[in-house]
């Protein structure tokens, strides 16, 4: 039992530790993940949404620095493969954050980062222990009730606004005669 216990505590921790790296890295003004351009990245990395300097030409996708329709060769546009394309946001937790290997054999070596928010997170798991059952159960009554807290409040707030009412009554009175409308 004890062996199964610390098994699954150190497989946590592990999972504990990403979202510690994770929550570290969201207070950055320009998230990592948002981008590519950064060491980790590969040449198949895009961002969803932005066409940023891609163009498509006659079928054909070019990465340009500028474009010029008369002239791709003298702008620096590279014709480009569009399949097996990856998110930043797929890099920055393939490359960055676990470093995946390329094969079963290769296990790769610890980084420092890494290393930092497992013992962060080891550190916070050893001060719960410590602490005992009765502090964790006064932080586990204000996770309960904290919520309902904060949910009173915005709902009291937003009763104040100008067009609650209406907004309430939208959601609360059906349409009927929209339900055997197809469109």
């Amino acid at each position: 039992m004890i062996i199964n216990s610390v098994l699954c505590m150190l497989y946590y921790n592990v999972v504990i530790a990403w979202a510690l790296f994770y929550f570290i890295s969201s207070f950055r003004k320009r998230l990592l993940w948002s981008d590519c351009g950064h060491w980790w990245n590969t040449a198949l990395c895009f961002v969803p949404g932005d066409r940023g300097t891609t163009y498509t030409i006659n079928g054909t996708t070019f990465n340009c620095t500028k474009l010029q329709y008369q002239n791709i060769s003298q702008y620096h546009c590279t014709a480009i493969n569009l399949t097996g394309r990856v998110t930043a946001t797929e890099e920055f937790y393939y490359n960055l954050l676990l470093q995946k290997s390329k094969s079963f054999d290769d296990f790769g070596t610890p980084t420092l980062y890494m290393a930092l928010s497992l013992l962060v997170s080891w550190i916070i798991v050893c001060l719960c222990i410590i602490k005992g059952v009765k502090t964790s159960g006064k932080v586990a009554y204000f996770t309960a009730i904290f919520p309902y807290v904060v949910l009173l409040i915005l709902i009291i707030y937003t009763s104040t606004l100008s067009g609650a009412v209406d907004g309430v009554k939208f959601y609360i009175i059906p349409k009927w005669e929209l339900v055997g409308d197809f469109k």
